[in-house]
């Protein structure tokens, strides 16, 4: 599979269909779900030299521990397992952090996604009722 890391959390759809391929933040989150622990919370917490650092607070029966990760990574577990992500404040100080010509390709689509996610939700939710033989709730 050849996919650029931040990759899986754009596609990632909680509650998908299970037919997809698990990708490895599912993976991770079934180990600490079948070893009883669980992601306290992703910390991003420096960035140097334009790199971002990371950190996952795990939580189980052997204690609590943190662990290193990629920000990709962390932040994929974080969206897989519902764990609050904090940034460090120093983070937003940083002008490198927010000097990224290339996030002005990125629109600030919110309305509009909010929309569609809606309409495909009033769909899925008809649809459903067609397959059990009843008309779906109309809004």
């Amino acid at each position: 599979m050849d996919r650029a890391p931040g990759g899986n959390l754009a596609g990632h759809r909680p509650g998908g269909r299970g037919d997809a391929p698990t990708v490895p933040c599912e993976f991770a989150a079934g180990i600490l779900r079948a070893t009883s622990a669980r992601v306290v919370e992703v910390r991003i917490t420096r960035l140097v030299a334009g790199i971002y650092y990371a950190v996952v607070i795990i939580d189980g029966p052997a204690g609590t521990h943190e662990l290193d990760a990629r920000p990709s990574d962390a932040l994929n577990l974080a969206v897989v397992t519902a764990a609050p992500i904090r940034v460090a404040a120093e983070i937003f100080d940083d002008p490198s952090a927010m000097d990224r010509p290339e996030w002005n390709d990125y629109t600030n689509r919110a309305p509009q996604i909010v929309s569609e996610m809606r309409r495909e939700l009033e769909s899925d939710i008809h649809a459903a009722g067609d397959i059990t033989g009843q008309e779906g709730p109309t809004t």
